[in-house]
């Protein structure tokens, strides 16, 4: 027969696995689908740190964009370009830990409402 003190134990075990296995999942992927959003270089439109790379700014907060190359380093440095010019874009995906898995994203013509970056630094 089984002791108690054997099966509380093996339960006890059980849970810490249990708990062990959802340490650190946090909260759900949230959806973005067919948003228009402000999109541009998360370093120098943005300011986060990081470097050259597209970021998206959803509800007030700023998320890097995983799923799309930069543009290269010339194209981004000219007028309406990723680190000169914040842009619209269409994006669809899921903001998954802190960054914005993207699913689509599609730049939007210049329509003059865009924001110039005051001083974007040399191409890299």
């Amino acid at each position: 027969m089984f002791s108690t003190r054997l099966v509380r134990s093996a339960l006890l075990a059980a849970q810490i696995a249990v708990a062990a296995s959802f340490a650190g999942c946090g909260d759900a992927p949230v959806q973005v689908k067919d948003q228009v959003a402000v999109v541009g270089c998360g370093m120098h439109v943005f300011g986060m740190q990081g470097g050259c790379y597209w970021a998206v700014q959803l509800d007030g907060k700023d998320y890097w964009v995983q799923g799309v190359d930069p543009e290269d380093t010339v194209t981004a440095h000219k007028p309406g370009g990723m680190c000169t010019t914040s842009r619209r874009a269409l994006v669809s995906g899921s903001i998954d830990h802190g960054k914005f898995v993207a699913t689509q994203f599609e730049l939007l013509p210049l329509d003059g409402t865009e924001k110039k970056v005051v001083n974007p630094g040399p191409p890299h």
